[in-house]
């Protein structure tokens, strides 16, 4: 689960990115420039820099169940272990959008699915609470969605269940620009654990926050 905090002058409490897995805070990080492309879908099982683009970059070896996405950030205090399926004492309401990924790609608003190109299939492998999850080859196989589905401009929480079938340095969860990754969910394998990674530019210059824990914490 990652959350993030959009900026606001003057405040030195803004800008965060956090990053929770199964409940515990494993890192932070600040970015106090954002970027956000409205044309770019959210992906999932890899990254791509153009609405058009038919083959990921960093695709995932592994599945994905029950992606979430809420225009809030979450509080630590109410992270917990099973803020994969509801986040603990979740105040909001439910989530903007959702996609369960147990059998197919609709989302629960029905305005933004994801369809599938390359290698990407539906299965029972998840935890309990979950139906089913989506297996991607970690070469041709994404989930793209019809249109932006994260204002990385504003707060924002995403929460998904996800399983690495191989330590290399891949996305499970991206949305990008034409040159990076607003954001993305990725496993760090200099690190060997999972990281949440933003962009301040879509110039090559450009730095790129990122929020993780110790070397070999977030496995």
């Amino acid at each position: 689960l990652v959350t993030y905090t959009a900026p606001v002058e003057g405040d030195d409490s803004t800008g965060v990115m956090s990053i929770y897995q199964n409940g515990t805070l494993m890192g932070t990080a600040t970015n106090l420039t954002p970027q956000y492309d409205s044309s770019m879908p959210l992906t999932i099982g890899g990254c791509i820099n153009s609405p058009d683009q038919t083959s990921p970059y960093n695709a995932f070896p592994g599945s994905v169940s029950d992606l979430q996405v809420y225009p809030y950030a979450m509080p630590a205090s109410q992270a917990g272990a099973a803020s994969v399926i509801v986040p603990a004492g979740w105040d909001k309401g439910m989530p903007e959008d959702e996609w369960k990924l147990g059998s197919d790609g609709t989302d629960t608003a029905s305005l933004n699915p994801v369809t599938t190109t390359g290698s990407a299939t539906y299965g029972s492998d998840a935890p309990s609470g979950l139906s089913g999850s989506v297996a991607f080859d970690g070469s041709t196989g994404f989930l793209k969605s019809k249109q932006s589905a994260v204002n990385t401009l504003g707060d924002y929480t995403v929460s998904t269940w996800v399983k690495i079938n191989s330590a290399l340095g891949t996305a499970a969860i991206c949305q990008g620009t034409t040159s990076h990754q607003a954001f993305y969910i990725a496993y760090d394998k200099a690190n060997q654990g999972w990281m949440f990674q933003t962009t301040t530019s879509n110039a090559p210059e450009s730095d790129f926050p990122t929020a993780e824990g110790d070397t070999g914490t977030g496995v």
